[in-house]
Formats: structure tokens, C-alpha cells, sequence
């Protein structure tokens, strides 16, 4: 019998078990603890939980129906998801709105439908956060971030990250070289309100770095952020200095500087768990839950997800979009990863669960690790809190020959 992945989150799933193969079976059912049901989700603030349509309506705990959340929506409303614990998401057929809401129930954005499509939010991806067409925010947000004499303009790409930054408190940003990472390192702590901003960086960038700064300070607005090289923070020169018996007679960098906001370019500089200046910003962050960080790399999320989960943890902290617990991040990194020996692969198992029905089509006559790959990738890219880029070559004649185009498309 092949082993397999049987863990999908952080949790183990309560009412689903497998049923031999890769089969599945219902183990338990929950009564529903009040009338109007209109809505199962395992993905929510309760782990387990159901909508309630009513005057106000309520999300209730399967498992203990004297819990629940009252919503700050009108009745009318429809299925239920959300982002992995960070908030619901609630459709209304009577005003073609889709609401998302904080864990409290309050209302964080919503969404007017189109008058051609159902406010129905199965038909949108549950973790499909920015609403409003990234031109326009990046309109708005070049209006709001400019000086007076500024001629710049940000990208789409820029804004929803920016967007992402503000909304969920980090930022995790895959996106490839010339996606515009450093104006987007410079004004995140402008959107976050930082005032102890720390910009971390490669060795051979600082001149560059430094260069960009000085030009870009006349057309945005942006607090200078302290800027220290990752070949620096690793050394014993960054590190706290103590007695004998353990006692810190000299605070370390991190601990002196104390940032509110820790930004990270090319953060594969950080991937390495054992490597001093990981170990150095992992305790500070650790210490510190209340710090910002934002990771940005072209190449991070391209190996491993032991390359990069716990970046993404001290990014969006528990709506990261890969498991937080040590063993079932290795479970998913031993179906996922690259580099696994063919005999020491686990089958996707309960990562299936993770695929749409078109990807669940494509099992039957893909490769099977190929497409829970693309599943997953989907399911990252798509998660509040993470903006990628993608790079497309566009080929058209010109002339006797060909010429190709590059376009960076959003992957939201």
C-alpha cells in the first residue's frame, strides 16, 4: 500500500476519512444546531461550522452549537468560505453582493457581481480577495502616494501588493525580476504606517539600492528605511553580545533597532533554517509577533516548501497558505517538492482535496504529481496575502522574423 499525504491543513479533516484506494467516506455526521442552513465549510473560524440564514444571520459551531458569530450582513445570504481562518466569505442573491468578513462577522470588503453573473461565491475562488480592477487601485494609489512633483506611476502588480500588505498586515511576494520589488520595498511602510522600517537585501544591491532610493525619493513619498545586507546580519558583528552565564551585556542589531517592519528582498537569502541570519531574524520575529514582514524573490517558491514556510509564517502569520506544523509540512513537501526520489514520494492522498474539478478531470490521464503541483500553485498564488507574477512570451512575425514580447501578468 502506498503511503500517502492525510493531513490537507493544520488540522486533520473531523468528518472525512479514506476509504481504501483513494476513495473517501463520511465517518460522523453533526446535526445542525439551528433552521435555515444554508452552508458547510471546513475551511472557517470554527473549523467546522454552518450558515445560518436569519435576521441577523449567524455562522454556528458544529460541535458546539452554543457558539457562534452573528453576521454584519442583510438576510439573504448564501454558502460560506473563507481564508483558511482569517475571515468568511458569504454570497447574497437579494443585493449581487459578495461579502468578506472578519472572524468577528464584521464586514472587511465586499464585492458588487456583475449583473450577468449570480452573486454565487462558488463560482469565485474562495481565497479571490482584491475586488476592484488593479488599474484603478493603482491609479488611486499612485494618487495618494506621490509628491507633488512626482511623474511615476505604479504598476497593477505594485498596487496589489501594496493592496495585500495594508489588508492582511504581510506580504508574500513571488514576482520576477523588473516586477518594480524596489519602489514596492520602499512605500509598503508608507501603506503599513511603519516607523522603524528595516530593508534587507544582497551584498552587491546596497549601491544600487541606495542609488534607486535617491531617485525615487522625488516622485514618492516614503519614510527611509534603515537598510542592512543579509551578509552583514549574519555575522557576529549583528549578534547580541553576552557574558558567561548567558546574560546580554549588549543588545543585538535587531534588538537595538527594534523595526516595526522587516522587508526582504531575494528572501532565498533566508531560506536556509540553520544559516546565522535566519536563525537571527526567526528569533527576532518570534519575539516580536507584532512586526511586519514582508518577503519578496523571483526564485523562492521554486524547490522547496521547506525553502519558504516559514517565511510565509512570519508574513501572514496563520492564514499562510502551507501547513505550520513542522510534520505535515514535510508530509506535503515529500508529494511536492522536486527533488524526491520516485520511491520515497507519498501519493497526494488528502491534497487531492485541494483541486478543482477540472484538476481532478486531469488525474485520470496526467501525471497525478504534476497536477496536485498545479493545484497547489493555484491555491498559493491565489491566497490573500500573496502577489505573483508570471512571465509570458507573446510571439508574433514582424517583418522576416520574430519578435518576442514579455508581458507580467498578476496571478490572483
Amino acid at each position: 500500500m502506498n503511503r500517502s499525504v492525510i493531513t490537507i491543513c493544520t488540522l486533520t479533516l473531523a468528518v472525512v476519512a479514506a476509504a481504501g484506494g483513494s476513495g473517501w467516506r463520511i465517518t460522523g455526521s453533526v446535526p445542525v444546531p439551528a433552521p435555515n442552513a444554508r452552508g458547510f465549510s471546513c475551511w472557517d473560524p470554527f473549523d467546522n461550522s454552518v450558515l445560518c440564514d436569519g435576521s441577523p444571520p449567524r455562522v454556528y459551531d458544529l460541535f458546539n452549537p452554543s457558539s457562534y458569530i452573528t453576521l454584519d450582513v442583510p438576510s439573504g445570504v448564501w454558502g460560506l468560505g473563507d481564508w483558511l481562518g482569517n475571515g468568511i466569505t458569504v454570497s447574497n442573491y437579494r443585493n449581487s453582493y459578495i461579502y468578506h468578513l472578519t472572524t468577528t462577522g464584521s464586514v472587511l470588503s465586499s464585492f458588487r457581481c456583475p449583473k450577468d453573473h449570480p452573486a454565487d461565491i462558488s463560482t469565485y475562488p474562495w481565497d479571490h480577495y482584491v475586488a476592484i480592477p488593479e488599474e484603478n487601485l493603482a491609479l488611486e494609489l499612485t494618487d495618494w502616494l506621490k509628491t507633488p512633483q512626482g511623474t511615476m506611476q505604479l504598476r497593477p502588480v505594485q498596487a496589489a501588493a501594496l493592496a495585500d500588505a495594508h489588508d492582511f498586515g504581510g506580504l508574500l511576494a513571488p514576482q520576477r525580476v523588473g516586477a518594480g520589488k524596489t519602489i514596492l520595498s520602499l512605500l509598503v511602510a508608507e501603506v503599513l504606517d511603519a516607523e522603524r522600517p528595516l530593508l534587507i537585501i544582497p551584498a552587491k544591491l546596497k549601491r544600487k539600492t541606495e542609488i534607486d532610493i535617491a531617485q525615487l525619493k522625488q516622485h514618492w513619498r516614503f519614510k527611509r528605511p534603515k537598510i542592512v545586507t543579509y551578509e552583514w546580519l549574519g555575522r557576529v558583528q549583528a549578534a547580541p553580545m553576552e557574558d558567561d552565564k548567558g546574560n546580554v551585556l549588549k543588545p543585538g542589531f535587531l534588538d537595538k533597532l527594534n523595526p516595526d517592519l522587516i522587508v526582504g528582498d531575494e528572501i532565498h537569502k533566508l531560506k536556509n533554517l540553520r544559516a546565522a541570519v535566519t536563525r537571527r531574524v526567526g528569533r527576532y520575529m518570534e519575539a516580536h509577533p507584532e512586526t511586519k514582514f514582508i518577503g519578496m524573490s523571483g526564485t523562492i517558491t521554486k524547490r522547496s516548501l521547506r525553502d519558504y514556510a516559514h517565511l510565509a509564517e512570519w508574513a501572514l502569520g496563520k492564514i499562510a497558505p502551507v501547513p505550520l506544523s513542522w510534520p505535515i509540512l514535510s508530509e506535503w513537501a515529500d508529494c511536492l517538492d522536486e527533488d524526491i526520489d520516485a520511491t520515497n514520494r507519498l501519493a497526494a492522498g488528502a491534497l487531492i482535496q485541494l483541486c478543482n474539478d477540472e484538476e481532478k478531470k486531469a488525474l485520470k490521464n496526467e501525471d497525478p504529481v504534476s497536477v496536485i503541483r498545479r493545484a497547489y500553485r493555484r491555491r498559493l498564488v491565489e491566497t490573500p496575502g500573496v502577489v505573483a507574477t508570471v512571465e509570458t512570451l507573446n510571439r508574433r512575425k514582424k517583418n522576416d522574423g520574430c519578435e518576442a514580447c514579455e508581458k507580467t501578468a498578476i496571478l490572483r
